[in-house]
């Protein structure tokens, strides 16, 4: 996965731009796929576990393949055809098959613990994306760049704030809780980039787009304050 981000990058610099972008979000789309797929219901089942649940997230199976298969196929139609209209019915039948594969993982049995939930938040935008990209390539109902911020600021901005943040705490051998602060944080980052989505359909989008750059640059910003003492201290 990272020799492909090394030829999209590539591409993107000596060859074709466009194509180039569209491999590299093509590329993280896989990628989250894969490990979020796999942290998600295996952090969740381990947290329902302890609290004696019975209803726990399934182990990884054909509802799993079908949507790694699907979003790998959606990936590569992508990245040969554009926003095409085989991009645009295999990116359908991703959305569907992420949807039904996030639905599964017991995310609001982990509404509790807002540093897990917030994992089944941030995988929920690549359900989000693969629609964007449907709705791209069917009907011209969303735009490229839609697509793109869903795909950016939604799903790697959410995704990688919040497996930093749970890293950061476990290895520092601190509890794995959330404080309101990080609770507001998430919200507003996500907020930030549903702004920047949705700026897409209205007719001046400035104010959106200001917004939503406004929201998801504060949020970063206030994730770096909270990590940095935390990455310099001793481990507790």
């Amino acid at each position: 996965m990272i020799a492909a981000f090394w030829a999209a990058q590539l591409v993107f610099l000596w060859q074709d731009a466009q194509i180039g972008v569209t491999a590299g979000f093509a590329v993280s789309l896989v990628l989250m796929t894969l490990i979020g797929g796999r942290v998600t219901p295996a952090f969740s089942r381990n947290w329902l576990k302890k609290r004696g649940a019975t209803r726990l997230p399934p182990e990884f199976g054909t509802v799993d393949k079908s949507a790694l298969i699907l979003t790998v196929a959606t990936a590569l139609l992508w990245i040969a055809t554009d926003t095409s209209m085989l991009t645009g019915i295999s990116a359908a039948l991703a959305a569907l098959a992420q949807a039904l594969r996030l639905s599964r993982w017991r995310g609001l049995g982990v509404l509790k613990e807002p540093l897990l939930f917030a994992q089944h938040a941030a995988y929920a935008w690549l359900m989000i994306g693969l629609g964007l990209l449907a709705a791209t390539s069917l009907g011209g109902w969303a735009s490229s760049d839609q697509t793109h911020h869903a795909l950016g600021a939604g799903a790697i901005g959410t995704m990688t704030a919040i497996v930093m943040l749970r890293a950061l705490l476990g290895h520092s051998g601190r509890p794995i809780e959330a404080t309101r602060a990080d609770t507001l944080l998430f919200i507003v980052l996500h907020l930030g980039a549903a702004l920047r989505v949705c700026a897409g359909w209205v007719d001046d989008p400035t104010p959106l787009y200001h917004a939503g750059g406004l929201f998801w640059a504060v949020a970063m910003i206030a994730l770096a304050l909270r990590a940095f003492p935390i990455a310099i201290a001793p481990r507790l």
